[in-house]
């Protein structure tokens, strides 16, 4: 059995059958140039030109020394092919929800003040205990939300449980010379004392995929949809990134910068709370906003845009 396609059948090589006809060929025309003579049709791409010098080497009764010309030819190729796949241009960019439709936005530092009002500080984990002072705090001028990064592991929570809605951070670490792995999060879904979590990973250039601790046929389990994610859309620490998470069912989709990373089907927590991520990093956050999609969220505020 032929494990390839002759010669013949390739566009523009009908003329090289064999390697006697090659030869007989070259030496009946010994001006022509050496990708003629292989039977590569003038103006051809690498690529295509490796192609056919493949097939010309296994076309007809192939010697060892051919079949190890091939295996070369087929490993450059098999390079080349790899390279122009990952340099093609990437997807088209998605808008976010916020911005393909701007109305009915709660916007959660609307209002909330220098005490930030409306938000309470939760231990991670729930066992632990906080600092007494705060690292959270409204930024007057800018009107950002800022955590300093200096006060333990903890979450900073929006006190109104919501149902199916979409979850919209605009979030940047402030670059520091010498630190490494920036960390931090957005939840969704949460429990109020943070057993159950549901999180969109932050990083520098790195993250943008869910995990949680979440009941899987009623035991709390870790999931990681980090595999989901062919390539990291977040950008390096000091640029800001967009996150938008949608809660609808027991289906959450986890969107970053102009596109889904990921899609999780499988969450059995209908209702819970959002938040925000405190470990050990100066992080700022922006357009903190959400959209209630159904009647089952509860207490919602009146300040919408």
């Amino acid at each position: 059995m032929r494990f390839y396609e002759p010669l013949a059948s390739l566009p523009g090589s009908a003329e090289c059958t064999s390697r006697a006809e090659m030869a007989a060929h070259a030496h009946t025309n010994p001006t022509r140039k050496r990708g003629d003579r292989l039977g590569i049709p003038r103006g051809a791409g690498l690529v295509p030109s490796l192609a056919l010098r493949v097939s010309m080497l296994i076309s007809a009764r192939p010697t060892p020394v051919m079949m190890l010309k091939a295996r070369f030819y087929c490993g450059i190729l098999a390079f080349l092919l790899g390279l122009i796949a990952s340099r093609a241009p990437a997807d088209d960019p998605v808008a976010s929800a916020l911005e393909r439709d701007p109305q009915g936005w709660t916007d959660l530092l609307a209002g909330a003040g220098p005490k930030l009002e409306g938000w309470t500080r939760g231990p991670i984990p729930p066992q632990g205990k906080l600092g007494t002072r705060s690292q959270w705090s409204l930024d007057a001028t800018t009107g950002y939300l800022v955590c300093q990064g200096d006060g333990g592991h903890e979450w900073l929570r929006w006190d109104h449980e919501l149902g199916d809605c979409i979850f919209h951070v605009e979030w940047r670490f402030t670059p520091v010379p010498g630190k490494k792995n920036y960390n931090s999060g957005v939840y969704a879904r949460n429990s109020a004392d943070a057993r159950i979590w549901h999180q969109a990973q932050t990083g520098d250039g790195s993250g943008g995929f869910l995990f949680g601790d979440t009941p899987v046929n009623g035991v709390l389990k870790r999931i990681n949809l980090s595999r989901q994610q062919p390539a990291s859309r977040v950008k390096p620490t000091g640029q800001w990134n967009d996150f938008e998470i949608t809660c609808r069912g027991k289906e959450m989709t986890l969107w970053v910068n102009g596109g889904v990373t990921c899609q999780w089907r499988e969450c059995d927590v209908p209702r819970g709370y959002v938040g925000l991520e405190a470990e050990g990093y100066r992080i700022e956050f922006r357009s903190v906003k959400v959209k209630s999609l159904d009647a089952t969220s509860r207490g919602r505020p009146e300040n919408k845009s």
